[in-house]
């Protein structure tokens, strides 16, 4: 997803000896020996700490909770001056087919160190909303799970002299509460420890490339129909909800186009996206923000074969899997249907649903399950 002066803004988060480092090298190389013009920026957190000469368990320790709130602020601020006002305008001098800023770490990151209150404090005194430090500011994000996840031999402190987490329960925790804010991002990407390191940085290097579209976005996603209903405002995992509203263009040239609007609270994002299937079950997608009035103006050429469809979804982890629960409540014949979706690197990638979802069927490759198809009149 593009921002404006066409620079694709993808933070690299992680938990706690993760590979972030690693990452952002493997990244810069791979993707500058492809054409393409990509620059960096160095974690804030970090920079503030060693400069500062304190870390944060610290701070709230000597000076108290006041002081380390000023702080989280402070990191959060240069985290946008590094990504505005020097690498964005340092980038723009670069050539290449597109261009594309991996910050080390995201300006929200700093949330998962905060209490919601003091989450909610900073947004008022900035005038922001939450999806200002994400969905709005970037378009995907990537989080690599920390090697205390099933790679544990590796965890270390070694390479990083800021890191405070010292056992590898407080390396998970912090890896929970990192990947938790992410969530309801559209293009949130887990990576975990599945593979040798050496995997787990092809793995991501390879969403990074789904996300902006080198050589071609696929979305290669899995669809499960849950057989009972469940209640999406109390599932035993941290969630976030969202209004979605959307409608379909008449194809052309065999693409699928849509329009939709995302909303959480008062708060709405809108989109266009674009779609053709390439196999069952993978299709190639260009999507880009668009403004509220481009969105009304494209309700205005919906297809007249269409409703427009309306449902809650409602976005969750679950065994470092990013899943999306759409519960229909528009049009009347869909009230109720719920669909889990979840998208993998590659078509034959295993899925594993937790049991409070109930018994699912697998409605992948069954085109009737389509959010277009479901759209019929």
């Amino acid at each position: 997803m593009k921002e404006k002066d066409d620079i694709i803004v993808v933070p690299l988060d992680g938990g706690p000896c993760s590979g972030k480092t690693t990452g952002l090298n493997y990244a810069f190389e791979k993707l500058t020996n492809s054409g393409i013009a990509v620059a960096t920026t160095p974690e804030a957190a970090t920079l503030l700490i060693n400069h500062f000469g304190m870390k944060p368990p610290e701070i709230i320790e000597k000076y108290g909770r006041e002081a380390f709130f000023n702080f989280e602020c402070a990191m959060i601020d240069m985290q946008f001056y590094l990504e505005d006002r020097v690498f964005k305008p340092l980038l723009n001098i670069k050539k290449g087919r597109k261009k594309i800023l991996i910050p080390d770490r995201a300006c929200i990151s700093a949330f998962a160190y905060m209490t919601e209150e003091e989450q909610a404090r900073y947004l008022k005194l900035r005038g922001l909303k939450k999806s200002d430090l994400r969905e709005k500011r970037y378009g995907g994000g990537i989080f690599l799970v920390t090697a205390a996840y099933g790679k544990e031999k590796f965890y270390t402190l070694e390479n990083n002299e800021a890191r405070f987490e010292k056992t590898l329960d407080e390396a998970r925790a912090a890896d929970d509460r990192s990947k938790k804010i992410w969530v309801g991002h559209p293009h949130l990407r887990v990576i975990d420890n599945s593979t040798l390191f050496r995997g787990k940085m092809r793995r991501m290097l390879a969403e990074i490339q789904r996300i902006i579209g080198v050589p071609v976005v696929l979305e290669i996603e899995k669809k499960f129909l849950l057989r009972s209903q469940v209640d999406h405002t109390s599932l035993p995992v941290h969630c976030e909800h969202f209004v979605i509203e959307q409608a379909y263009m008449a194809q052309h040239d065999g693409w699928e186009s849509r329009a939709r609007k995302r909303t959480q609270g008062n708060d709405s994002v809108y989109y266009q996206t674009f779609k053709t299937h390439i196999t069952e079950g993978a299709r190639e997608e260009r999507e880009e923000r668009i403004s509220s009035s481009k969105f009304y103006s494209l309700l205005k050429t919906r297809s007249p074969i269409h409703d427009t469809l309306k449902k809650i979804r409602t976005c969750f982890l679950s065994d470092n899997q990013y899943f999306e629960l759409d519960t229909f409540l528009e049009p009347k014949r869909l009230h109720g249907l719920q669909i889990l979706e979840i998208e993998v690197t590659e078509e034959n990638s295993k899925v594993s649903i937790s049991k409070w979802l109930g018994r699912t069927k697998e409605v992948t490759k069954d085109p009737r399950y389509e959010n277009y198809t479901l759209s019929l009149r």
